[in-house]
């Protein structure tokens, strides 16, 4: 469900580079904040809505075994910040980024919502 105007959910992302190579992975929209990966990075971030514009700032950490990326190979254990700005609706959002400290660093990102976060539980007492 979407508060506050702030899209929120399980959301899956397709990136994608000029050069056409692809990466998925998986993110979660809560309370702006971003959280998510793939098997060999995991994403922390937030990030901000006015309508239907969003941007966001998102370190991508590798802790996997490749170290190949959609912006070319990074050294194991390092780091990149992906940042990037776009529209939503209720079901997708399409924005444009750059990976900084990359070689390929124009990213496009489409993101697809999957489900609704459940709610919270109740506070044990």
């Amino acid at each position: 469900m979407d508060t506050d105007g702030v899209p929120t959910g399980v959301w899956s992302v397709i990136f994608g580079t000029a050069n056409g190579d692809t990466a998925t992975g998986v993110m979660v929209f809560d309370d702006h904040r971003i959280a998510g990966g793939d098997s060999n990075f995991y994403y922390t971030g937030n990030y901000r809505c006015d309508g239907d514009e969003i941007s966001a700032q998102i370190k991508v950490a590798h802790y996997g075994f490749s170290t190949g990326t959609i912006a070319g190979p990074i050294l194991r254990g390092g780091t990149l910040h992906l940042n990037f700005r776009g529209r939503w609706n209720a079901d997708t959002i399409t924005a444009d980024g750059r990976l900084e400290g990359a070689q390929n660093a124009s990213v496009r990102c489409k993101l697809t919502k999957l489900e609704d976060l459940p709610p919270a539980a109740p506070a044990p007492g």
